[in-house]
């Protein structure tokens, strides 16, 4: 049995949805075995992390989109976790990436995720990922990992936000339903118009729901 540090991010969606991230520490630390928390800060993430941390895909076609949302201005929260076999533990409880099958099982982006990748948390995949992005996001960001800190930051948390709003995201997820079936109606209509591609007309759309 190995001692393993992993970092997990509540992602933008998970921050907009304030019991998510205290119903993931509070699950995670009953579920890995001598489970720590080491860390639990609120930060915005810059391009230039943003692009370290997903460095594995760029290129790919969905590499603009992972950027996008993990660089929304209303950030992420960060921690770190440590515990024998932490990594695989952790995944377990977050379950499938995608929302879709997340819901078939008992997890917490079946729980909180809204539609696809917008699933509310990452973690890191393998003992080395996860000793590489405890490295990058606490050098870049300067965090001390001190379980006596993490734990007084989310106490702070906690009691900042515990019960006070709903976890339900029924009603969000049949709302996004309706916005991506319209998404899909204007970027086609877009296409008659012109030869941009999919991604630059729904960054369009974006910009114009936000006007």
């Amino acid at each position: 049995m190995s001692v393993e540090r992993a970092l997990v991010l509540a992602k933008p969606d998970a921050v907009c949805i304030r019991q998510a991230p205290i119903t993931a520490v509070e699950t995670l630390l009953k579920s890995i075995n001598g489970g720590k928390l080491l860390c639990f800060e609120h930060h915005v993430v810059p391009t230039e992390l943003a692009e370290q941390h997903y460095e594995e895909h760029k290129g790919k076609g969905f590499f603009p989109k992972l950027l996008n949302f993990i660089c929304n201005p209303n950030g992420v929260i960060v921690m770190v976790f440590e515990g024998v076999n932490a990594v695989k533990t952790i995944r377990e409880v977050f379950g499938p990436t995608f929302v879709e099958k997340a819901i078939q099982v008992e997890c917490l982006r079946g729980k909180f995720g809204s539609c696809g990748g917008i699933n509310c948390f990452h973690s890191s995949d393998s003992a080395e990922s996860g000793a590489r992005e405890t490295k990058l996001w606490t050098d870049y960001f300067k965090i001390e990992l001190n379980e006596e800190k993490a734990k007084k930051d989310f106490d702070e948390y906690k009691a900042k936000y515990d019960g006070k709003y709903k976890s339900d995201v029924s009603k969000v997820r049949e709302i996004v339903k309706k916005i991506r079936a319209d998404s899909e109606e204007y970027v086609n209509a877009m296409k008659e118009l012109s030869d941009c591609d999919d991604f630059l007309i729904k960054q369009l759309l974006a910009s114009i729901i936000l006007n």
